[in-house]
């Protein structure tokens, strides 16, 4: 849903981003590690990645373990491209 707002006068401002918990949702349409990737780094263009609070990201339907794996790995990618500190 957040997708579709992009560029809409309901987008929320940066300063609504600041330490809010970004939910993403990826259960149900289960896009590839790598569409992630793309998606958060767009939303790090826009300033967000820089003053969230934490990322909450749901469980992908049907991921396979190697899927579940090179996610977390492109999630800590991009976190750690835009300044954010990485777990492992």
């Amino acid at each position: 849903m957040l997708e579709m707002l992009k560029a809409t006068p309901v987008w929320p401002g940066l300063d609504d981003w600041t330490d809010a918990i970004f939910a993403f949702e990826l259960s149900e349409e289960a896009p590839a590690p790598r569409t992630v990737g793309y998606y958060l780094r767009h939303y790090g263009a826009l300033g967000i990645l820089e003053r969230i609070g934490a990322l909450l990201l749901s469980r992908p339907e049907g991921y396979s373990l190697q899927q579940m794996f090179q996610l977390w790995d492109t999630v800590q990618a991009v976190l750690a491209e835009w300044g954010r500190p990485t777990y492992r």
